[in-house]
């Protein structure tokens, strides 16, 4: 027997007090010497590899809704090196450092070891 059935829906949608509502762009116009940490899968920096010249400070934006950390680690390692560590990077803030010696700075979130990123500075 082949029968019916009506089922309804309420959606109620508002946005937080105190809130602000922040929109991600997508469209690769990324301002230069930042990198927006986008989330758990690959790409999980854009840009994954960044060039700048000593002196360049680059901005860290979490653009996704995880908490993550910036960290930099010895070469090919989940190892902090101590060259920066952003601590706990909450959605919608930024952490910024500043490169004063040039060289291959390779970082990650220590919270999610699998995403990597590096910076080169000349």
């Amino acid at each position: 027997m082949w029968g019916s059935a009506d089922t309804r829906f309420d959606v109620f949608v508002s946005e937080p007090t105190g809130s602000t509502m922040s929109t991600t762009d997508t469209s690769g116009n990324i301002p230069a010497n930042t990198v927006n940490i986008v989330g758990l899968e690959a790409p999980f920096f854009v840009p994954n590899t960044l060039n700048v010249k000593v002196g360049t400070t680059v901005s860290f934006v979490n653009t996704d809704g995880n908490s993550h950390t910036v960290t930099s680690v010895k070469h090919g390692t989940e190892d902090p090196d101590g060259t920066f560590d952003s601590g706990i990077i909450k959605a919608g803030k930024t952490f910024t450092f500043t490169f004063s010696k040039p060289g291959t700075y390779e970082y990650i979130c220590t919270i999610h070891t699998h995403m990597r990123g590096t910076i080169s500075v000349s």
